[in-house]
């Protein structure tokens, strides 16, 4: 794997970690991780795109060495947004996956001069998560999922990053073996915060807003994947900047269980005009 540079910026009050490489002086490529994640995590892609961008991966409030502390989803979009004027990066094309795909999302819905084109790996769309569901019901859910990613975390407290990544293998076999060692580490250094304050985003709000060209990429209905056709179809119905991708034989980490095809995906849209 190639050197990466990584430093801190201030931006929204806090602490951000951030690593970068590539094409200096390239057009820039930000990174934006999943719950749990950070930006190390990125490994894989950025070895595929060093050669054609520059390449800066950060580390989300909560996670890596990023500051800690309760955020909403709101706060997300201006911690990215504060990155990115922080780091004086003029209108970076923006990738991000789950969480990070939610919040870069949203950072080109209310920021819109400051990203020229946004990839989406399957973000937390739901298709029935703003119509079927009282404000009662929805709080009751993010609470049990909050409690669950927690215990998730604390089980993984008193276990060596080799003991998660022999258990990684076992869950996830479709993995590449570079793939584990970022990914497990990166479990051992989520704060306990991370799921304080957190919410579903309004994504048909947001979707309605977007006017830059935007990629959506979504996992095979068969696998464990968030975005379903059915949002799938909303989507492109609500938003023409939209175009979307199915990954067949992907869950809900697309581009871990599907590398070639999702670069491929990935690729084609980066490079068109």
């Amino acid at each position: 794997m190639s050197q990466w540079f990584e430093s801190d910026v201030q931006a929204n009050g806090i602490n951000i970690h951030y690593a970068r490489a590539g094409q200096a002086g390239g057009p820039v490529l930000l990174l934006a991780h999943g719950f749990s994640d950070n930006g190390a995590c990125w490994g894989r892609v950025v070895e595929n795109l060093k050669n054609d961008f520059d390449v800066i991966m950060l580390d989300a409030r909560n996670h890596g060495e990023s500051s800690r502390g309760a955020a909403t989803a709101e706060t997300q979009v201006d911690d990215l947004a504060g990155a990115i004027k922080a780091l004086n990066l003029d209108r970076p094309i923006v990738l991000g996956h789950s969480m990070g795909a939610s919040s870069v999302a949203g950072l080109a819905a209310y920021e819109p001069s400051l990203v020229s084109k946004i990839i989406l790996e399957d973000p937390p769309w739901r298709a029935n998560i703003q119509s079927s569901k009282n404000d009662k019901d929805k709080l009751e859910e993010a609470t049990r999922q909050r409690e669950g990613f927690q215990k998730f975390l604390q089980a993984l407290t008193d276990k060596s990053e080799q003991e998660i990544i022999a258990e990684g293998k076992k869950t996830h076999p479709r993995w590449h073996d570079d793939d584990f060692p970022a990914w497990a580490k990166s479990k051992k250094l989520v704060g306990e915060d991370a799921m304080t304050g957190l919410s579903w985003a309004n994504w048909r709000e947001i979707v309605t807003k977007i006017q830059c060209p935007s990629l959506l990429v979504y996992a095979d209905a068969d696998g464990d994947g968030i975005v379903k056709q059915s949002a799938v179809d909303e989507v492109l119905e609500a938003n023409k900047n939209f175009e979307a991708v199915q990954i067949l034989g992907a869950g809900h980490n697309i581009r871990r269980e599907q590398f070639t095809e999702y670069m491929k995906a990935i690729r084609s849209f980066l490079f068109s005009d």
